[in-house]
């Protein structure tokens, strides 16, 4: 999986770069980037939840995929606010 900066590239830039290639660019590409791979994770947890018969295990990853789905949660509630504010005044239409 790719670090958090990478989907665009802005590992050496300056925030004043990275504020202008978002503009330019727009945000929608590594955010949903993001949420994918979130879900790709939640996916691999439950195949290897599934696979694992030791129940220890069996919990800790059932740890792991509840905590994954507050963060799936939290990106899908800022999508509604970025989907709203672009709404109202066209921030990220890219």
């Amino acid at each position: 999986m790719e670090s958090s900066t990478e989907s665009i590239g802005i590992d050496n830039f300056s925030s004043n770069e990275i504020k202008n290639q978002i503009l330019r660019e727009g945000i929608w590409l590594p955010y949903t980037e993001r949420i994918k791979n979130l879900e790709r994770v939640q996916k691999k947890l439950w195949e290897l939840y599934d696979s694992n018969c030791n129940v220890d295990d069996r919990r800790k990853i059932l740890d792991d995929i509840v905590n994954l789905q507050l963060v799936i949660a939290n990106w899908y509630a800022s999508s509604l606010k970025v989907i709203d504010l672009e709404g109202n005044c066209g921030v990220c239409s890219r």
